[in-house]
């Protein structure tokens, strides 16, 4: 999907044959490889969960496409042969947006998600030195909506990020 997004022929038959408007195609380079699996993820959820068209489900665009040049390029040459044409785009969509089932996935009871839940205790609690009780915070949905205080300092935090970047400072 990250080539069907971010070439000239899969933009072309995104635009051209499925009917996706130019301001969305352009606005596709802001999806890099943990962004294209969030969304599908969430149509694989939505699929699961039987959500209606008028139901949403929300999910987070977490990285850009500009973080993976060098991994498109070499997906390009290894499975493509440095030729990505409409054709290879409309199987790519195919296979992976429309073809996208429930097969592999599981509506999680409460003991599932606790599960899930601590398998994170070890890459937060021993290799990054989480406080064991700042982990089992976590757990709660008060502890999350907590940090929603924070967000607007967060914001300027990136802003000045993007702002040094920007001047290479």
């Amino acid at each position: 999907m990250d080539l069907t997004f971010n070439t000239e022929a899969g933009r072309e038959y995104l635009a051209q044959s499925m009917g996706v408007s130019q301001s969305l195609v352009d606005k596709l380079e802001h999806f890099g490889f943990s962004s294209i699996a969030n969304v599908l993820a969430a149509i694989k959820t939505a699929k699961l969960l039987n959500l209606g068209e008028n139901q949403a489900l929300i999910t987070v665009a977490t990285d850009g496409a500009a973080l993976y040049p060098s991994e498109r390029a070499k997906l390009l040459e290894r499975q493509y042969g440095n030729e990505f044409t409409t054709t290879d785009a409309a199987v790519a969509v195919g296979e992976h947006l429309n073809a996208a089932s429930t097969e592999h996935m599981i509506e999680c009871t409460d003991l599932d998600r606790r599960r899930l839940f601590n398998l994170g205790y070890y890459t937060w609690v021993e290799q990054q030195g989480t406080p064991f009780d700042l982990f089992e915070a976590r757990r709660s949905q008060d502890f999350w909506r907590g940090l929603r205080r924070y967000t607007g300092i967060w914001d300027g935090m990136i802003d000045d990020f993007n702002a040094r970047v920007a001047d290479g400072t």
